[in-house]
């Protein structure tokens, strides 16, 4: 019975002059495989590997570039090439053969002008060079390096040789108390062909930012940072640091901290390099625990403060995936769901319906009084009401912990100017204002 050929398949890539063939035995009675070869054919010569290295029932074999050519000097990678594998069973000799194209891993080299950064946005750039046929479909960046921000990776598909950089996804070049002096950066980018080429480098910064004085102060489950200068406030938890809010003014209500995170302010210079102060303050833990959301174009907060009550819980999803020539299914892990359940007495005045329809199925965020933050989707909203003076009744939150960041549900919401929300005649749903930032 004919053997299976599983790679290189369906592009053979040389890596380091050498093209590695494997192959699964298949048997047609039975009877154990006796012996087995892989190599490849060209038009006009055969070339099998040295040996074969059998494990269980599949092999595998290596063939280099240089017999190929010496056998065909006027073959070169990039033409098409014939794989063959064979295999012996009860004396009877059985062969697979797959006709494929051929290639080498992709050449790049960084632009020189990328290796420095003096100001933001800034763009890395590579030259790329690729077999016939083939091109570049997407690059992957790791930065190390940064205190703030921790390792970064940024990836996408595209053929364009380049990736602009905000400042954002590094914190501005920030680090604590100054700005960072360089940053080292791998480059993975991958070609059509499935071939990949990686170049490591690092990128200089070049400037520096005055020191400005800051000073913060937490209460009622806010954090107040008040600056000589404007900046743009951070967020470094265990994944690493994340942009919350900015002030153009230099004061800053930032009504989301955590006790699980640090906070930094970073102060931008010219060419919007940035140095990072951390907010001299200990955020605590808090009494009670928060929701935070927008209803009718109002910043609303729910305090779950009387006889609290709090749990969380994980579900996955998976399925068993079983592919061709291999002898074990792969497990496919389809979604993983956490949710949160939190329930607490309410207190007059409160009208439980209006909660109810103010909260059901929208976008929120919710901190924990025991630490932690989530941007979460609130599923349901039970509520019973109590007999008892001054009691409005229990309330209880059914939420699912989604994607995206829990300071941008709020903070990048079009109903803030300056990422703050000014009460009076300039809020949304006002006559000028679509929906929430002014006109002119």
């Amino acid at each position: 019975m004919q053997p299976t050929l599983l790679a290189p398949v369906p592009v053979a890539v040389f890596r380091a002059g050498a093209l590695v063939i494997e192959a699964r035995y298949n048997s047609g009675t039975g009877a154990p495989m006796e012996a087995c070869t892989v190599g490849v054919r060209t038009a006009s010569a055969s070339c099998a590997a040295s040996s074969a290295e059998v494990d269980g029932e599949g092999f595998s074999g290596t063939v280099r570039l240089a017999d190929i050519q010496q056998l065909d000097p006027g073959w070169e990678v990039g033409g098409r090439l014939t794989l063959v594998a064979s295999t012996c069973e009860a004396g009877e000799w059985s062969e697979a053969r797959y006709d494929a194209a051929t290639c080498g891993p992709p050449e790049v080299s960084l632009v020189e002008e990328s290796g420095v950064i003096t100001g933001f946005p800034h763009i890395i750039a590579w030259d790329y060079g690729d077999y016939p046929g083939w091109w570049q479909c997407r690059y992957e960046l790791s930065i190390r390096g940064s205190r703030l921000m921790g390792d970064v990776t940024l990836a996408g598909y595209s053929s364009e040789p380049m990736i602009e950089l905000t400042g954002e996804e590094i914190g501005f070049a920030a680090d604590f108390g100054g700005t960072l002096e360089r940053l080292q950066c791998t480059l993975r980018v991958e070609s059509t062909s499935g071939a990949s080429a990686t170049l490591d480098f690092d990128v200089a910064i070049d400037g520096s930012v005055e020191a400005p004085e800051v000073s913060a102060s937490v209460g009622d489950g806010r954090l107040l940072v008040e600056s000589s200068a404007p900046f743009e406030l951070f967020a470094i938890g265990k994944g690493g640091g994340e942009r919350a809010a900015w002030t153009k003014t230099g004061s800053l209500m930032f009504d989301l901290p955590d006790a699980a995170s640090r906070y930094c302010a970073v102060t931008l210079g010219s060419g919007r390099i940035g140095r990072a102060d951390e907010v001299p303050v200990q955020i605590g833990r808090f009494p009670c625990s928060y929701l935070d959301y927008i209803a009718g174009g109002e910043r609303k907060r729910l305090e779950l403060r009387y006889n609290p009550e709090e749990s969380a819980s994980m579900a996955g999803d998976s399925e068993m995936v079983r592919y061709a020539g291999r002898a074990n299914p792969v497990r496919a892990f389809v979604a993983t769901d956490v949710s949160i359940s939190a329930s607490a007495v309410a207190m007059e005045p409160l009208d439980l319906g209006e909660l109810q329809d103010d909260l059901r199925g929208i976008e929120a965020v919710y901190r924990s009084g025991k630490g932690g933050i989530w941007r979460v989707v609130v599923d349901s909203v039970r509520w019973a009401r109590a007999r008892g003076k001054a009691l409005a009744g229990e309330v209880e939150l059914s939420m699912t912990v989604v994607d995206g960041s829990p300071y941008g549900l709020l903070y990048d919401s079009p109903v803030y100017v300056d990422r703050m929300l000014y009460p009076g005649p300039d809020v949304y749903p006002g006559p000028d204002l679509y929906p929430g930032v002014q006109r002119g």
